[in-house]
């Protein structure tokens, strides 16, 4: 995978190092878990300066899964999610806007 800040890895598990993460390509990522594959039933972001990355799974209703590799803080989910609602949930990872993503409803 290439360096950048953010690491994205798609459905079949091949990666992507990216500076910047735009809204078109969360969609085009989201798009990825159409399709019935048990074996490959997720795709993720993550923003390497924090640790904190965002894990997607399902469709078309998504469960979300917000986690930080780097430290001790509990992993949160949230199920039932919207395609939209998941774009709106990595568009604030990708913002930096950290405390409104942690501050959303999540399941625990």
């Amino acid at each position: 995978m290439d360096d950048g800040r953010y690491s994205v890895v798609h459905r079949l598990g091949h990666g992507d190092g990216l500076d910047m993460v735009t809204e078109s390509q969360i969609r085009d990522l989201l798009a990825e878990l159409d399709g019935d594959d048990p074996e490959h039933p997720d795709v993720w972001i993550t923003d390497e300066e924090t640790g904190w990355g965002l894990v997607a799974a399902g469709s078309p209703s998504v469960t979300l899964v917000l986690q930080n590799e780097d430290d001790e803080s509990p992993r949160r989910t949230m199920t039932g999610v919207s395609r939209d609602r998941a774009v709106d949930l990595y568009l604030k990872l990708v913002a930096e806007r950290l405390d409104e993503l942690l501050a959303e409803p999540w399941d625990r």
